[in-house]
Order: structure tokens, then C-alpha cells, then sequence
């Protein structure tokens, strides 16, 4: 049983570590997704095709 549990918190601690490293991805992309957004913005009205 004591077997167990210490198996148990090691699976528990590495679920921790993975949602801890998801969370930072989620907030990379959150970022690259702003960035793709303004520079789309900044094309749309700065690009050589538009017309005024």
C-alpha cells in the first residue's frame, strides 16, 4: 500500500509538471496569435495593394 502511494505522487507531482507546462504554451501561443493578429492588422491597412 505505502507502494502505492508514493506511486501515486510521483504521478501526481509529473501531472503537475505537464499542466504547468501546458499552461506556458497556452500562453505562448495566446501571444504569437496577438502578434499574427497585429501584423495581419498592420498589412491589411499598410500593404502595398491598398487602395486609398
Amino acid at each position: 500500500m505505502n507502494e502505492q502511494a508514493a506511486e501515486q505522487r510521483v504521478i501526481a507531482a509529473e501531472q503537475a509538471r505537464v499542466a504547468g507546462e501546458l499552461t506556458a504554451l497556452g500562453r505562448q501561443l495566446a501571444k504569437q496569435r496577438k502578434l499574427q493578429r497585429a501584423a495581419a492588422d498592420y498589412i491589411a491597412t499598410h500593404g502595398r495593394h491598398r487602395t486609398d
